[in-house]
This record gives structure tokens, C-alpha cells and sequence, in this order.
């Protein structure tokens, strides 16, 4: 029996070139099953981290008492280049340092070294979250795991003694509302509107918007047994400040200087002519400076000219609320008239000015909704913008930042 008959067909029923080109597809099947499984593989997510603030708890174990004293509040924790990702917040007492050995057998026994000491410290870092966990320079942060922390005195190892709590910080200007009080009456004369407020590095942080007559300074004596009585010191005073601060807010808290506003808490206020502490007499008022373009229409020529880089916005009560950035455009002004055949034309009158500004105003947030000067900043709106040398009422033109 032949494999091909005379007709080209294999065992006399299957066309040869039939049968090579079924061989031929047969043969693709591995060829896409193997493409198919290497180009449809499951793609591993990808975990961008994010930065984060992060306060966690360490214990530092087995230092000397000379180790000790180089450990303070405000150390600044750098990274391995040196770049600044963290500080310590706060410390406990020292304590005598502890152990455990393991004595075999599941026997563990704690031992303690007197001439070693341990100390927990809160600290708030920069970190990332990856994969819904804490990393600090690189590591995961558990409860028990080891982190390195490292300063411009001294390098560490410690252990975490609690979850790591991330932190949702943002700077932001509040006036505060603050009693200087158990002033002498000679110093009341270094403090005015306008003082500027500085950090522990000298840096400007706020300003002082206004100030109130002085009183004599009154305080409170606790006699026991629940009597509280009232008493005056004749020979000093008190006086009550509005501020205008840059503060942090932390898990919508309010943080100055790193201390938390309270009604009732005290706070330190630092300008380079005076250093007092005061109270804070009422809940902080949140501020934001957004950039707004208005527009001011049919303005006369002495008053267009007038209008200056710098000029300050003030409020009824003479506070500064705002500051000409910058004049965009100042140009006679337009007027829509109609001719004789009903028409409407636009032309320029030949005296008076438009004048277009971009403002820095300070604006607070109330019901989601911003507000300058008690009027509602949106586009289309008119505001007021008064000055020691103007009052002018303009439309917004457009809200920039």
C-alpha cells in the first residue's frame, strides 16, 4: 500500500497539502498557549510610597550617663546625608537600664545593669507609607523592631514601643486673641501695632494687628476649701494683643511653636525689642491669603495714580487685611454707548481709569466658602478694598491661588 496514490493523497484520503498545513497550525498551538501565559501575566501592583509625618515612640537602651546628657528635646535626626527628616519631641525620666537572658528551657529572667541607663523618647519623623505599612529610612516600623536615629551629637539605636501615628500637617496664618499680663508700666511702651514676630531662629512668623488700652493687672488666689477671690496689682498691668501667627495644624489642632493653642494656655511671644509670655483668650480665627484679580471701573485720574505696589487693605477696625501684589493693567476706562441708530459701540473715555489689580487678601473659610472683608470672594463678586489713601469697590475677576 502507498502512503500517496496518484492523486497526491495520503493513504488515499487526505490531501497532502491539506494535511501539512493541518500539521502546520497544530504545531502553532504551543507557540500561542506559551505567548499567550508570558504576555498576560498577572502584573504585581506597584506601591508608590508616600511621604509622611510620623510620631512614634523609642526606647533608647544601654547608654551611659555620660551618653545621656548629649540627648535633649529639639535634637534635629538626619539622614544619612545629613538632610534634617526629624525631631525629638519629648523625653522621659532615665531609667536603670533592663534586660532579658534567656536561661534556656523557655526560662527567660530579666537582669538589670546599674551602671547602664534607658530612656523613651517621642520623636516625629518624616517616613513613608508603602503597602499600607511605615517605613523609616528604608525599614518597616513595627512594635519591637530596631531603628536607628542619628543627630549632629550623637548616633543611636533604639527599640519601637508603639505603633507609629501618621501626622497630617499643614502651616497656616490664625489670629490669636492674647493677654500680656504682670507687665511693669515701662514696658508697655515697646509694644505696638506693627511688631513682627519671630521664632527661636529669628525668623519672621507674625505680626501685631492691634492692641488695647492697658489695665491694671488682676489675678486669682485660691484660699482652700473651693474660695477663689479676685485680686489687683496696682503697680502692674495687663493688656490684651491681636496677633496674626503662623501656626501649625496637626489633626486639626492648632500647634505655635510646637505648643498646642488652648483657651487658657500660655504662649510665648518673641520680637526684637521684647519677650513676654501671655494667654489665650479665645478659640484661634484661621486666615488664608489668596491672590484675587479685581477690577475697578471709572476710577478719577488722582485716585488711579495713587494706587501703589505695597498699598495695605485695612478693615473697619484698621487691621490689615490685604496688600496690592501687583498693577496689571491701568487704561482709560470703557463705557457702552448707543448712536442714533441703536446701535451699541464701545469707546474710552478720555479722563477717567480702569484699573486692574492682583491682591494678596486674607481670607477666612467659613461654611467652605471664603470670605475678604466680610464679602464672599467668587468670581463675578464686588469687594471692597480701603486703604489710608483710597476706598475702592471693584469686581473680581478671577481667584489665582
Amino acid at each position: 500500500m502507498r502512503f500517496i496514490d496518484e492523486k497526491g493523497r495520503l493513504f488515499g484520503k487526505v490531501n497532502i497539502i491539506d494535511f501539512l498545513v493541518i500539521a502546520f497550525l497544530f504545531s502553532l498551538a504551543p507557540m500561542v498557549y506559551f505567548g499567550y501565559k508570558l504576555f498576560n501575566r498577572p502584573i504585581a501592583p506597584v506601591s508608590t510610597p508616600i511621604n509622611f509625618t510620623i510620631d512614634l515612640y523609642c526606647r533608647l537602651q544601654d547608654l551611659t550617663p555620660e551618653q545621656l546628657k548629649f540627648i535633649s528635646v529639639g535634637d534635629i535626626l538626619l539622614d544619612d546625608a545629613g538632610n534634617n527628616i526629624g525631631e525629638v519631641l519629648s523625653i522621659e525620666e532615665p531609667s536603670v537600664h533592663s534586660y532579658a537572658v534567656d536561661l534556656g528551657g523557655g526560662n527567660i529572667v530579666s537582669r538589670q545593669d546599674p551602671n547602664r541607663r534607658q530612656v523613651l523618647l517621642k520623636a516625629r519623623i518624616l517616613g513613608e507609607i508603602k503597602n499600607n505599612s511605615f517605613f523609616y529610612k528604608g525599614e518597616k516600623i513595627l512594635i519591637g523592631s530596631k531603628v536607628n536615629l542619628k543627630t549632629n551629637k550623637y548616633t543611636s539605636e533604639g527599640i519601637i514601643e508603639s505603633e507609629p501615628k501618621s501626622i497630617y500637617s499643614r502651616l497656616e496664618l490664625l489670629e490669636l486673641n492674647i493677654m500680656l499680663k504682670h507687665m511693669h508700666q515701662n514696658d508697655l511702651k515697646f509694644i505696638s501695632v506693627g511688631d513682627i514676630l519671630l521664632d527661636d531662629a529669628g525668623n519672621n512668623i507674625g505680626e501685631v494687628l492691634s492692641i488695647d488700652d492697658p489695665s491694671v493687672y488682676s489675678y486669682t488666689v485660691d484660699l482652700g476649701g473651693g474660695n477663689i477671690v479676685s485680686r489687683q496689682d496696682p503697680n502692674r498691668r495687663q493688656v490684651l494683643l491681636k496677633a496674626r501667627v503662623l501656626c501649625e495644624i496637626i489633626n486639626d489642632a492648632f500647634f505655635y511653636k510646637g505648643e498646642k493653642i488652648l483657651i487658657g494656655s500660655k504662649v510665648n511671644l518673641k520680637t526684637n525689642k521684647y519677650t513676654s509670655e501671655g494667654i489665650i483668650e479665645s478659640e484661634p480665627k484661621s486666615t488664608l491669603v489668596q491672590v484675587i484679580k479685581v477690577k475697578f471701573n471709572n476710577l478719577i485720574p488722582e485716585v488711579a495714580n495713587s494706587i501703589s505696589v505695597g498699598d495695605a487693605g485695612r478693615d473697619q477696625e484698621g487691621n490689615i487685611i490685604g496688600k496690592v501684589k501687583s498693577i496689571v493693567s491701568n487704561d482709560l476706562s470703557e463705557v457702552v454707548l448707543t448712536t442714533t441708530e441703536g446701535n451699541m459701540v464701545v469707546t474710552r473715555v478720555p479722563i477717567n481709569r480702569d484699573v486692574v489689580l492682583m491682591i494678596e487678601a486674607l481670607c477666612r473659610k467659613r461654611n467652605n466658602a471664603l470670605f475678604f472683608n466680610k464679602q464672599a470672594v467668587k468670581v463675578g463678586n464686588s469687594i471692597l478694598f480701603s486703604t489710608d489713601k483710597y476706598d475702592l469697590n471693584g469686581t473680581i475677576l478671577s481667584i489665582e491661588k
